[in-house]
């Protein structure tokens, strides 16, 4: 067996993944609709819509199979998206006829063990910023060979899927900054907090708020505003990579959220970014520098029962009291 080759671009894949929060969700009758379909029209026994995650092939749908997720090293839809960033197929298809013959998956155990799979073909569905999410896949018991009409309804499929991903997208992500907007915070915090069986262990939540902007609109008139908002994020995004979230969760209000506590990595950041900000200001004239309120927390989870307590705590900080500008407060 031949395992699923590294992707050049996987951490940025595995981030455009995660943004869409759509791992370990419950069953979705929209998505099933389309397995149940394929699995009709195509004429084979298995059918499923998988998305590759670091270690592991999660199934958000799936007929003909009791697994819902799959080890990577074993997937054939690691191996789909591989062959797609290795060779620019056009066609966004992954066919394998019969396994038996392929070096790569004569020996896999999907193949050898109670599965049998002898044929697999995977449409590879993508994000809106074009990174490999997963397949719409089809398997058989016996070797198979699509015609030029399964390839085309097996690709309007997955580019069904494909709409509901830019869906899904545009409800959790800011169009401005592409960071997680409130709801995309919420929802991912909230999965966070959930996991952390220690309720003793510590999260680390910063807080921004930019002074400068009017809260008029989502949509800036002001183009040196829009301009501001993008870069504020930039610098943000870059200083705090390390952190699992980083959001803008409203017209002016940034946030970064770290569920695994590191205290002098947490006030090193703080710090250099208000180190980075300052050095940029010094490149602009006053009426274009970057002003902020910031604001954090370092808390044992049992005392943080969700994201909006979270963001309510550090809002009535900076709505109840006058602070300075870049002032960081505990």
């Amino acid at each position: 067996m031949i395992e699923p080759p590294e992707l050049l671009d996987e951490s940025n894949r595995i981030n455009a993944l995660h943004s869409l929060e759509i791992l370990d969700t419950p069953q979705d009758e929209s998505f099933d609709r389309i397995t149940r379909l394929a699995q009709l029209v195509l004429k084979v026994p298995i059918t499923f819509i998988s998305l590759v995650d670091t270690d592991r092939q999660w199934l958000k749908s799936r007929q003909g199979l009791e697994l819902n997720e799959i080890r990577r090293r074993i997937s054939f839809c690691a191996h789909a998206i591989a062959h797609e960033e290795n060779n620019d197929s056009t066609s966004n298809i992954f066919e394998v006829q019969d396994t038996m013959l392929d070096l790569r998956f004569y020996d896999n155990p999907l193949v050898t063990g109670d599965l049998n799979i002898r044929f697999y073909a995977g449409y590879v569905l993508k994000a809106p910023d074009g990174s490999k999410l997963g397949t719409l896949s089809i398997m058989d018991h016996k070797p198979h060979t699509l015609s030029d009409d399964d390839r085309k309804i097996l690709q309007d499929l997955g580019s069904i899927i494909e709409e509901k991903f830019d869906v899904l997208s545009y409800i959790t992500k800011d169009p401005v900054t592409g960071l997680l907007n409130r709801r995309g915070f919420t929802n991912k915090c909230n999965k966070l907090i959930q996991r952390m069986a220690d309720k003793d262990n510590k999260i680390s939540f910063a807080y921004f708020h930019l002074k400068k902007l009017k809260p008029r609109s989502n949509v800036f008139k002001d183009s040196k505003e829009k301009q501001q908002l993008i870069e504020f994020s930039k610098l943000l995004r870059n200083t705090f990579s390390n952190f699992e979230i980083v959001s803008r969760i409203g017209i002016d209000q940034f946030c970064a959220f770290n569920s695994s506590y590191d205290s002098d990595d947490f006030l090193l950041s703080l710090s250099k970014f208000k180190e980075i900000v300052s050095h940029r200001n010094t490149k602009h004239n006053k009426s274009e520098e970057i002003k902020y309120y910031a604001g954090w927390l370092i808390e044992k989870v049992e005392k943080c029962e969700n994201a909006l307590m979270l963001i309510h705590l550090m809002e009535n900080r900076v709505n109840n009291l006058k602070f300075d500008p870049h002032q960081t407060l505990a």
